[in-house]
Order: C-alpha cells, then sequence, then structure tokens
C-alpha cells in the first residue's frame, strides 16, 4: 500500500499535488478551503481571472485523466493588455511581438519599438538561462546560487512611455511600480506564452481542480498518522484591492486596463462584464482615482496579507524521518500550479522538472 500523505493548505499548489499523488495510490488526505469569489449586492469580484503559460494546466488535466477542454473553457485575451496614459493608449495585442512592434511604431516611433524588441530578446535569454533553476526544479541549495540572480543587470529603456509599461510589471506582484532585475523576463513570458482567461474565473479553475482531486482519489479532512507532510497554506504577500461595481456604464471595457499615472505610480484595473452595462471592477496598485466614480455602486476595500517577505513562497515537504524539500516559486496562477507538481514529485523520489513544455 502507498504512503499516506497529509496536505495542509488547499491552494492550487496543494490541490494539484493532491490530484497527481492520488492519481499514482497514495492515500491523500487534504485540508483547508479552496478560493471563493466576493460578491457584494449582485456584483461578483474575482481576485485572479487571467494568467500566463496555460501548458500548466493543460498538463495537470491530462495527467489526472481528463483535457482541460473538457472542464473548462480557456480562451486568449485581446488584446492582452490597454495601457492608458490619458494623453496616448497603448494597446499590445497578444501572443505576437510584430503586432505589439507595430502598435509601439505606430505611437512611439520606429526608435521606440526598436528599444522594445531588444529588451525583449534580452528577456528571452535570461527566461531560457533561469527557468530550471528557479522556476522549474525542485528547491535546493546544491543548485540555488543567489549571485547568478545578483550578478543581472536591471533592464533599461529611455522611451519615457515603454519605461513605465516595463514598471508596471512589478505592481502585479504586490511590488511597489518600478523596474527590477526580472521585470524584461515577465514581459517576455507574458507576450510569448500569452494571457488566458478562464470563464467563470479562479474560483471556477479551483473548483475544476479540486474536482479531479476528488476523482483521483483525496479525500478532504484532517489526518494525525502520516507518512509525509506537505505545507502548502502559501501565506504569500498580497497587495490591497479596491472592488468596484458599475451601474449603467456606456463604454466597452477591455479586460485588462493599466493606467499609468502622471505621479509614476500604476493601477491595473481586472474588469467582468455581466449583464447590460454593468461591470465588476478589481483594482490594484494606486487605488484612490475618480475614474468611473459616477457610475459606481458598489466600492469595497479588500485588504491584502501581509505574508512571507518578497512574495516568494517556500513550500514545504516535512517526512517522518525529519527529511525536508523545499519550492520555490513565484506567487502567480502557472507557478502555483508548477509547485503543485514539484510537491508531488518530491513526494515520489523523483528530482527532475516537470515534464510539461511552455
Amino acid at each position: 500500500m502507498k504512503d499516506r500523505v497529509f496536505i495542509e493548505g488547499a491552494s492550487i499548489a496543494g490541490l494539484t499535488a493532491a490530484a497527481r499523488l492520488a492519481k499514482y495510490k497514495y492515500q491523500v488526505t487534504i485540508s483547508g478551503d479552496t478560493y471563493k469569489n466576493t460578491h457584494i449586492d449582485g456584483y461578483t469580484f474575482d481576485s485572479g481571472p487571467i494568467f500566463s503559460l496555460p501548458a500548466v494546466y493543460r498538463d495537470f488535466f491530462q495527467k489526472t485523466g481528463k483535457h482541460l477542454g473538457q472542464v473548462l473553457k480557456l480562451q486568449p485575451m485581446n488584446p492582452a493588455f490597454v495601457f492608458d496614459f490619458g494623453d496616448l493608449q497603448i494597446n499590445f495585442a497578444n501572443l505576437s511581438r510584430s503586432a505589439r512592434l507595430m502598435e509601439i511604431e505606430a505611437k512611439l516611433g520606429k526608435a521606440a519599438a526598436s528599444e522594445w524588441d531588444v529588451l525583449l530578446k534580452q528577456g528571452e535569454m535570461m527566461w531560457d538561462r533561469m527557468r530550471e533553476n528557479y522556476v522549474e526544479w525542485e528547491f535546493s541549495f546544491s543548485r540555488f546560487n543567489p549571485d547568478t540572480f545578483m550578478r543581472l543587470r536591471t533592464p533599461f529603456i529611455s522611451n519615457p512611455y515603454l519605461n513605465k509599461i516595463l514598471s508596471h510589471y512589478a505592481t502585479h506582484f504586490g511590488y511597489p511600480a518600478g523596474i527590477y532585475k526580472w521585470s524584461h523576463i515577465v514581459a517576455f513570458i507574458e507576450e510569448s506564452f500569452g494571457i488566458w482567461q478562464v470563464e467563470g474565473g479562479l474560483e471556477a479553475l479551483t473548483g475544476a481542480i479540486k474536482q479531479r482531486t476528488i476523482d483521483c482519489g483525496a479525500t478532504f479532512g484532517t489526518q494525525a498518522d502520516f507518512d509525509f507532510f506537505i505545507d502548502a497554506t502559501q501565506t504569500h504577500t498580497t497587495p490591497n484591492q479596491r472592488l468596484l461595481g458599475l451601474a449603467n456604464y456606456p463604454y466597452e471595457l477591455p479586460i485588462r486596463t493599466v493606467i499609468l499615472h502622471e505621479d509614476g505610480l500604476t493601477t491595473d484595473i481586472y474588469s467582468t462584464k455581466f449583464d447590460n452595462e454593468k461591470y465588476s471592477l478589481v483594482l490594484t496598485g494606486k487605488l484612490d482615482f475618480d475614474k468611473f466614480q459616477e457610475y459606481v455602486v458598489v466600492d469595497h476595500l479588500r485588504a491584502g496579507i501581509d505574508g512571507n517577505s518578497d512574495n516568494q513562497v517556500i513550500t514545504k515537504i516535512r517526512t517522518a524521518n525529519k527529511r525536508r524539500f523545499k519550492v520555490r516559486h513565484v506567487d502567480s496562477l502557472a507557478h502555483a500550479g508548477i509547485s503543485g507538481e514539484l510537491l508531488a514529485n518530491a513526494v515520489r523520489g523523483i528530482k527532475n522538472r516537470p515534464s510539461h513544455e511552455h
């Protein structure tokens, strides 16, 4: 009979690990509540409706007995971003560098387009060099060399509009707006692998993963006697969010808009349209502005979580003989799914990276 595994925390990493292990006939028990949308006065607010690297979840569902298309409707967003500068709007197409470069050239000139192209090529090179050690492998101090990351140069771009676009990537992960050593890597990932939306949002994605976990044989509850204990609580830092419900809004809103303010701050807006002229907006970053004020019928502050430092998640596995495994990943939907596979592989004694291709 296979080992008994107890997983504390029904996060996406915990759920995907549970399903994969249960599929291999481990006796898996998982505790904790799964993600639910916020409902206020007839409006529904989703905290994570979009993500990149869809291959992570295609692989998960296939390996646990379903095709993603059988349980969820996944569609690419287009445009992927709308950057609103007040005096200028730049639309980034999804999954097309050429279309983005054409848009930049049309709005900012040929030199700006060339500068962005060079920046993304640098981001691609760094992604190829770093993804195995920092994203896809079981974390171990024998492989981890912090000097490798520290030697990276912060990317530079001279065009003031593109500079602000690059700085906005930080706010999505809860950092202050600014350009970091990884900013151009994130820009490359989102451009190359696309921005995708799940119909029904994060609650639908989590619910489908939970159902696969149950179908594969895992149970929900507590377990005092186990061979493996997985801590998948993921107490990471999340920013404050402002939730706005709009009524009778006469304009069409893209799913994701980034407002770049004159003071250098940014506001990320995720919008969901339902019924006629009704929108639910989730705002991250700079929250105190009045762009939609005359249409607002719901205005609620959702407090963030002050978790571990640097917004990195360390997920630990403890075994009966005190051996410890760690998986390190940036907090995003894609990396949570990768972490779940790494957790399952560590229990099974598999040290190699996940099998899916990005």
